[in-house]
């Protein structure tokens, strides 16, 4: 028993000396020296944006002050072209995710974007009518869109 104790009592003055040479302070952060903290995937993403729909649609909008604005989505189907759209700002959340919901008295259309970096967006969309659009427009159908920064 005593060579236990005498083993733990050797041990903790070793982590005392130890420990009298290091700085209270340390200068390191962390993730290491001079690391700083990642840049927001919006950070520098003001301006036009521009892409494609999965389906052979457009989307476009403005970016500016972490918001997303005038949003048009085109949705290209055999037959039929729908297009939607926003006027109103679309904040930016701190993850730089943004999300749409238009509701209507016939039809609801939801968009969902994040933005991967400050030059590339990508998310998906859905709708739904409630009556018949006639011709060859579904009533509901959904797909992602593309994004990228216009220089």
């Amino acid at each position: 028993m005593r060579r236990a104790a005498a083993g733990a009592a050797g041990a903790l003055a070793a982590l005392a000396i130890a420990a009298a040479g290091c700085d209270a302070v340390s200068s390191l952060t962390p993730f290491g020296l001079d690391w700083t903290e990642p840049a927001s995937p919006t950070e520098n993403a003001s301006g036009l944006w521009s892409g494609t729909t999965s389906t052979g649609g457009e989307v476009t909008f403005q970016v500016g002050n972490n918001e997303v604005l005038a949003f048009t989505l085109t949705h290209s189907a055999t037959g039929c072209v729908l297009t939607f759209g926003a006027t109103d700002p679309l904040p930016i959340d701190a993850n730089g995710a943004f999300s749409l919901e238009l509701a209507e008295e016939n039809r609801v259309f939801i968009a969902r974007g994040q933005f991967t970096s400050a030059t590339t967006c990508s998310g998906s969309y859905f709708f739904e009518f409630f009556s018949v659009v006639g011709g060859a427009c579904p009533r509901t159908s959904s797909g992602t869109f593309t994004a990228t920064k216009t220089p």
